[in-house]
């Protein structure tokens, strides 16, 4: 053919994992994965609705405002829920993360050096998720 047939089944199975990643050895489902550094410099968004998952549809919006040492993000997960999150902030200049609030309350179960923020299965629903750097 005129272009690599094989890209363009490989293409949006790379971008879905980029942005929802199952693992395919354990119930746990990694958001944001490998997005690039610049789409969290200051004011930007991602965005992601009912990215469909052995676990049920799952949405999420990250909003950065990293310049004021604040990273936002609400998960929608679905009420059936039965994985471990793990929401992965890859924000520029390799800020590392210094707290965490989630619903409210403040989170520890975080790791700074993976840029990775662990949410147990019982976490359904919407989650709202305040990072500061």
């Amino acid at each position: 053919g005129p272009y690599c047939t094989p890209s363009q089944v490989a293409i949006p199975t790379f971008t879905k994992w980029m942005l929802v990643l199952e693992d395919p050895d354990e119930p746990v489902v990694w958001l944001a994965k490998t997005t690039p550094r610049i789409w969290l410099e200051q004011g930007k968004k991602i965005s992601v609705a009912n990215a469909p998952t052995r676990f049920g549809n799952v949405g999420y919006e990250l909003t950065s405002d990293i310049d004021h040492g604040k990273v936002s993000a609400v998960l929608h997960l679905p009420e059936t829920y039965m994985a471990t999150t793990k929401l992965r902030l890859r924000v520029p200049e390799g800020k590392a993360i210094q707290s965490v609030m989630l619903n409210g309350a403040k989170w520890t179960d975080f790791s700074a050096d993976q840029e990775v923020i662990n949410i147990p299965s019982k976490y359904r629903g919407t989650v709202r998720i305040e990072v500061s750097y």
